[in-house]
């Protein structure tokens, strides 16, 4: 690219320009959330972009404290599937919910109607569901209880415009906010969760819009909740994957909101042998090296630490290993392993599983103190990394070192009963 290709003597391709750099269109020089740029034009936050071959203003990454020591327990999120309540086995209530370990609850999900943008319920399951999540302050007075609107499959067709559609216009945005505060009333809810996976990416319904439109969104839901008299409170979720991030304009959704949910796990599963640049090798879905990474996207842009709310995955993704004598991270995988017989989701098996497992197949797992997971193969060939007691407990020291702001599950239910 640039002038020594792309001028005189250039025979085809001649108006290229890079991703970023001084060959870049312009206006884009810069990377999005102010990662490095390579001196090939290229986008990134690893040391072969911020490095010797960085160019512009943004090279190097910013440093994660490690000695504030925050109260980071004081803020514990935790979210209840509602689906959770019709396993064939394990089946999880909202009355099963340790509800004295949290400060916040958020129930996963409520829906958005696709004509009049109005909140509904998920599943008519949900309706007896939600008087029962959120009596549960009844035992514990200082909880706060959320409903998370939205979801991965909400953005699947034949819904995956709703968001973009509701958030394009003044009045959509009204309706919807003022929808969502007769939900809230209606069921008991001191709060809501956007989870909007994800704005602008064209393979989950997006629009180039959606940035400014989320924002505009927000500032309805704020205004709205203020005229209404109720201190409401409103947060939202975030990738930990600078793809879909890049499109969160974050300061300008936390001049409204309370905090972000950071979603750091689902870091790696099945996905990855689409990506040329990971191909299909087991990894850790929790690796805290990759966590590290995904905080300093948002510091890039300057989002405090402290309103930064550190995910744990109740949860552990899961694979079919290509030759079972290979199964260290970075063996090769043919595919996801089955499902738990509770959960049925294949790749993925919940903490309960994966303790049922470990009992009647007399395993013991492998501690990887590096990435801060653990991982086991049973089946003869198939892998499982997860957190645990040990995990848990790193995880958080770390975040009370670099001043997070909170801790929030995915997913309460998936717990066993211990």
């Amino acid at each position: 690219l640039g002038g020594e290709f792309c001028g005189d003597g250039c025979t085809s391709n001649c108006n290229a320009v890079a991703e970023c750099g001084p060959n870049s269109a312009p206006g884009h020089e810069n990377c999005p959330l102010n990662v490095c740029c390579s001196k090939f034009g290229f986008c990134g936050s690893t040391d072969d972009f911020c490095g010797a071959n960085c160019v512009g203003d943004h090279c190097g990454s910013p440093s994660i404290p490690t000695d504030v020591n925050s109260a980071v327990t004081s803020r514990l999120i935790g979210y209840y599937e509602g689906w959770a309540s019709a396993r064939p086995c394990d089946q999880w209530y909202p009355d099963n919910i340790p509800s004295a370990g949290y400060t916040h609850l958020n129930y996963a999900f409520a829906s958005i109607d696709p004509t009049t943008f109005a909140v509904v319920p998920a599943s008519a399951s949900d309706v007896p569901q939600y008087k029962a999540f959120t009596n549960l302050k009844q035992s514990n007075p200082n909880l706060k209880t959320y409903i998370s609107v939205g979801g991965w499959s909400f953005n699947d067709p034949p819904t995956q415009h709703v968001f973009s559609d509701m958030s394009s216009t003044d009045a959509n945005r009204q309706a919807f906010a003022n929808s969502l505060v007769n939900f809230m009333v209606t069921y008991g809810f001191d709060g809501v969760d956007i989870d909007w996976e994800y704005p602008v990416a064209c393979e989950r319904g997006g629009v180039p819009e959606d940035t400014a439109n989320m924002v505009a969104m927000f500032k309805t839901l704020r205004d709205t909740f203020s005229a209404s008299g109720h201190t409401f409170g409103l947060t939202f979720t975030a990738p930990s994957s600078y793809w879909y991030l890049q499109h969160f304009d974050l300061l300008g959704l936390l001049s409204y909101a309370d905090w972000v949910n950071l979603m750091t796990y689902d870091l790696h599963g099945v996905w990855d042998a689409k990506d040329v640049f990971i191909g299909n090798i087991v990894q850790a879905h929790t690796n805290l090296t990759e966590i590290e990474q995904s905080v300093q996207l948002l510091q890039r842009v300057g989002v405090p630490l402290d309103r930064i709310v550190l995910g744990l995955g109740f949860y552990g993704r899961s694979f079919q290993l290509t030759d079972p004598s290979c199964s260290t991270p970075g063996c090769a995988f043919n595919g996801p392993a089955p499902g738990g017989p509770c959960t049925a989701a294949d790749g993925t098996l919940s903490f309960s599983e994966i303790q049922n497992i470990l009992l009647t197949n007399s395993l013991s797992p492998v501690y990887d103190k590096t990435a801060q997971v653990k991982y086991l193969v049973y089946d003869t060939n198939d892998w499982v990394s997860y957190d645990d007691k040990d995990t848990f407990t790193a995880k958080i020291d770390w975040a009370k070192g670099a001043g997070l702001g909170g801790l929030m599950v995915w997913s309460a239910d998936q717990d066993d009963f211990k």
